[in-house]
């Protein structure tokens, strides 16, 4: 039965990476063919379609190191995040939201690298205006296998925290049931059948009348 269920999980993990990897691709193909000589304005200024080719990571860094270096590195991400979330979806607490976490952060990091091992460099299209915000006049062209590794690293955050806090609030209540049951009285902390001990072990009391009743008898 345990078996099945994790088959099934893997297999729908494994469906929905396969149609975002897919998915980006092929965003990445039609912005590399509509893109190659306009930039097309979405929302004024604020958002953009402009066509990049970034050959190291995020914010272009990487792009100074050897080149033997920056592809390890390339290649080991992805795996180590797919790894991870093979190991974290066979967990009994693995939750959905962990889940889906997880599969949106590989799938985001496959995406990159195959334009990285078959282009030598990352298609990135979407381009918002920050206005002088954090310093930045343009946040650095992204794509949609950003979006999944940013969405997934967040959710995978916010599960960590909610499971810090489920952790917190148990340990708080055993500590207070424990400190509970220290401050009972002898009487709640009779044994089985609301008797105490005391009151197993000490003899029955033999009715006053007893020798009236023996006295009786011999007359």
């Amino acid at each position: 039965m345990k078996n099945q269920i994790l088959k099934k999980r893997f297999l729908k993990a494994g469906i929905m990476i396969v149609l975002l990897v897919a998915a980006d691709q092929i965003t990445k193909i039609v912005a590399d063919i509509v893109l190659a000589e306009k930039t097309i304005s979405v929302i004024g200024d604020f958002f953009q379609l402009d066509l990049a080719y970034n050959p190291g990571f995020g914010f272009s860094m990487g792009t100074g190191w050897p080149q033997w270096l920056s592809m390890a590195i390339k290649i080991l991400i992805p795996l180590s995040a797919a790894l991870f979330t093979f190991f974290r979806l066979k967990a009994s607490d693995c939750t959905r939201l962990e889940a889906l976490s997880l599969i949106l952060l590989t799938a985001g990091a496959f995406g990159n690298l195959i334009d990285r091992l078959f282009r030598g460099y990352v298609i990135d299209f979407l381009l918002f205006k920050m206005y002088g915000l954090f310093g930045f006049q343009y946040w650095p062209t992204f794509n949609v296998a950003d979006i999944l590794v940013v969405s997934g690293t967040i959710g995978f955050a916010i599960t960590q925290l909610l499971a810090a806090v489920r952790e917190h609030e148990a340990e708080k209540r055993k500590s207070e049931a424990g400190h509970a049951g220290e401050g009972e009285p002898p009487e709640a902390q009779a044994g089985e059948g609301g008797v105490s001990e005391t009151e197993e072990t000490s003899a029955p009391e033999v009715p006053e009348t007893a020798p009236d009743i023996a006295e009786e008898g011999e007359r």
